[in-house]
């Protein structure tokens, strides 16, 4: 069904890309840090949303299309850039979440979990460099003497999404267990918002400034 060669060499290169911290990676960082490890996981599946997105854009040849209108990819970054911006400016402005000794984070408000899967949606479906991802990355490991084109790039995708969504996962553990930490002081509980307000911004930044042919 696929090319024993260019499936491994697909793998190698898709474990490169995973682990390769990009704006996917600091987003559910960020929303782990500061609203805990399953506000992360929430956030990974929008994002594993939006990247089903993308890839179906580059199925129907949609993304060869605006990437070709410079004005439209433009547009894209602004918005992301800009929407990105908005939850820096949120998250700086929200009032503290201290946790005291012994306190089950569970026990605390949290954004709706709607909301945080639609911020991660947004933050990656509007990641302009994403358009043109799938139509440079998954022809070079198709084989034309292989299986339809079709299943070949249905099971690539597929590889992409579970493991991409499994690391982001273990980010959010990671991480929720470090913010969960931080939280039980009112200082670090501070640093810990202006951090997550930092990162926010700084993918923003990252998205604006960088060439369309960066890291996803």
């Amino acid at each position: 069904m696929l090319d024993p060669t260019l499936f491994s060499a697909y793998l190698v290169a898709l474990f490169v890309i995973i682990i390769t911290p990009g704006p996917d990676t600091l987003f559910v960082s960020a929303q782990s840090l500061q609203h805990g490890r399953f506000a992360g996981f929430v956030a990974s599946l929008g994002i594993a949303l939006g990247v089903t997105v993308h890839a179906a854009l580059a199925g129907l040849g949609i993304s060869a299309l605006l990437i070709q209108l410079p004005y439209a990819f433009d547009v894209l970054r602004v918005v992301g850039a800009a929407y990105l911006l908005y939850l820096a400016w949120d998250t700086w402005r929200a009032k503290p979440q201290e946790l005291a000794p012994g306190e089950d984070h569970r026990a605390r408000a949290h954004p709706p979990l709607k909301r945080i899967f639609r911020r991660g949606f947004i933050t990656n479906v509007t990641n302009p460099k994403l358009l043109g991802f799938f139509i440079a990355f998954l022809p070079q490991f198709i084989s034309p003497d292989g299986a339809a084109y079709w299943i070949q790039v249905e099971i690539l995708i597929g590889l992409f999404l579970v493991c991409g969504t499994l690391y982001l996962w273990g980010v959010a553990l990671i991480v929720g267990s470090v913010g969960h930490r931080l939280r039980q002081s009112p200082t670090l509980s501070r640093i810990q918002r202006g951090t997550t307000a930092a990162i926010l911004a700084g993918v923003a930044v990252w998205l604006f400034v960088d060439e369309p042919g960066g890291r996803a």
